[in-house]
């Protein structure tokens, strides 16, 4: 069985047991919340978190209102991981843009990731 690092950005009832699972079966788990909690390798460091595992779990609440699902705390969520992968796996946050790559000896070259993962089903 492959180890994984993964992090689970949400450590309430449902994150925790999720994490906990996933621990159990030999994965390396970084739990991550805004509220300290009592876990081992915990932290409120998204970045951390995020900078060292492969694999993140969103595990954040969405409570019911009378408008329907809040989906604010997902949308909180993905923003921060959002952040940290830009600036930390330096990511490009346009669709389009000159990239240099050790593929072409550091030229610059066309590269679009619309067109790359076009018609591709995950």
């Amino acid at each position: 069985m492959t180890v994984e690092k993964i992090s689970i950005i949400g450590s309430g009832w449902v994150g925790t047991a999720l994490g906990k699972g996933l621990a159990e079966l030999g994965n390396e788990v970084i739990f991550y919340d805004v509220v300290d909690k009592d876990l081992l390798n915990f932290t409120k460091d998204i970045s951390y978190a995020i900078e060292n595992s492969d694999v993140s779990f969103i595990s954040v609440p969405t409570p019911t209102t009378s408008e329907g699902i809040d989906l604010s705390y997902i949308k909180e969520a993905t923003k921060s991981i959002g952040n940290v992968l830009a600036t930390k796996k330096k990511l490009s946050p346009r669709s389009s843009k000159k990239h240099r790559s050790s593929r072409n000896n550091g030229r610059s070259s066309d590269f679009n990731i619309r067109e790359t993962f076009r018609g591709k089903s995950w």
